[in-house]
């Protein structure tokens, strides 16, 4: 279905529906009349033969079924049953329509936001997934695996697997009487979604005669892959990408750290302001009891022994704050050398970070000379 023809449908929802003034500002910005004017009358009612209830109840399926998740799901499980209970002569070719197709269903899912309904897809198809031929294919199994790291939106545009296979398209060979029945049963049946896939992922490459089995329709192992053919140009780059090793940024290691941090800071602020209490107080108890409340100069100052102890305060908090500058830069230089993760993670739980501080707290933790072995 055309652009066109879907703007044309949308402007005749519009004019059945009674929204004169919405079919009025579409019209204009999807410049329907300008395109009108320039056919001939005939051409006009050839092109715009979608005019119908059946057209626009596709499209309006079409586009509630692209937010309803479980449209994916249930599409691609009659799918399934459809190609297995094709002739035998059809089956293998029609079998290996599947693999493109739910690898980006998947990725449709998780873009959806169903990674639950993604992650039973695939437990529920990864075995016979997995078999090409009859026997284990080891790079669909090492596909699955990076394709089920794939369980939040944000992994789309981050990991390597989940990026290549949405800008890219599959090779897929059939022969032309097996791409027949496929298009025949997918508008036949409505499967707009699947469709929709088809068209902008995989490339059919067809060819005459009879459909190819076993080995020659794809059972061995090479080009059993999604990518193969346009990963593989790849090994050399990434074999050849330095290895960034570290801890992770965010990690339990760094909350403690910094919890620890914040913790020292408070202990070292009181004792500086309790040790200056206590030395004012000292120092003017020993200014009082030693020379008198008329012991004073003519500039008012305090005697040699209250200075003293102003100036051991002085330097007593001088110390404790380059304690605690030398801990805040240990720590800075700590965060620096985190490594931020290339895929986004998962939020851990409250949980599991409570589990993992203390086990943390567990290790660090000096053991008495009788726990010793």
């Amino acid at each position: 279905m055309k652009e066109k023809d879907i703007d044309f449908l949308v402007l005749q929802y519009l004019k059945k529906k009674g929204y004169s003034h919405a079919e009025q500002v579409f019209r204009v910005q999807s410049n329907l009349d300008q395109a009108g004017s320039e056919e001939p009358a005939g051409q006009q009612s050839q092109s715009h033969s979608l005019d119908t209830d059946a057209g626009l109840q596709d499209l309006l399926f079409c586009v509630a079924a692209e937010a309803n998740p479980q449209a994916y799901v249930d599409s691609f499980d009659q799918l399934v049953a459809w190609a297995d209970s094709s002739l035998d002569l059809y089956r293998v070719e029609l079998q290996r329509v599947l693999y493109p197709v739910f690898v980006h269903v998947y990725l449709q899912l998780v873009q959806y936001g169903a990674s639950h309904t993604a992650a039973d897809l695939l437990k529920q198809y990864r075995r016979r997934l997995v078999e090409v031929g009859g026997r284990q294919s080891s790079i669909r199994a090492q596909e699955l695996v990076e394709l089920q790291a794939v369980a939040v939106a944000q992994h789309l545009d981050a990991h390597p697997f989940a990026k290549a296979a949405r800008s890219s398209r599959s090779t897929l060979a059939l022969s032309s009487y097996s791409f027949e029945l496929l298009m025949h049963y997918l508008q036949g049946t409505k499967q707009w979604l699947l469709l929709s896939i088809l068209n902008s992922h995989v490339r059919f490459e067809l060819h005459e005669g009879l459909p190819l089995l076993d080995a020659a329709a794809g059972g061995d192992d090479e080009g059993a892959g999604l990518l193969q053919g346009q990963a593989g140009h790849d090994v050399g780059a990434i074999n050849a990408t330095p290895l960034d090793l570290g801890l992770l940024r965010d990690g339990t290691e760094d909350s403690c750290a910094t919890q620890k941090l914040q913790l020292e800071e408070e202990r070292l602020s009181k004792q500086s302001a309790a040790g200056t209490s206590a030395a004012a107080a000292a120092a003017e108890d020993g200014f009082t009891e030693g020379f008198g409340d008329d012991m004073l100069d003519d500039g008012g100052a305090l005697s040699a022994a209250a200075q003293q102890a102003s100036a051991a305060a002085k330097r007593l908090k001088a110390v404790r704050d380059r304690a605690l500058a030398a801990a805040k830069a240990k720590h800075k230089d700590m965060l620096e050398s985190r490594r931020m993760p290339m895929i986004p993670l998962l939020p851990a739980h409250d949980k599991l970070k409570k589990s993992q501080r203390d086990d943390l707290e567990a290790r660090v933790q000096p053991h008495p000379p009788d726990n010793l072995p």
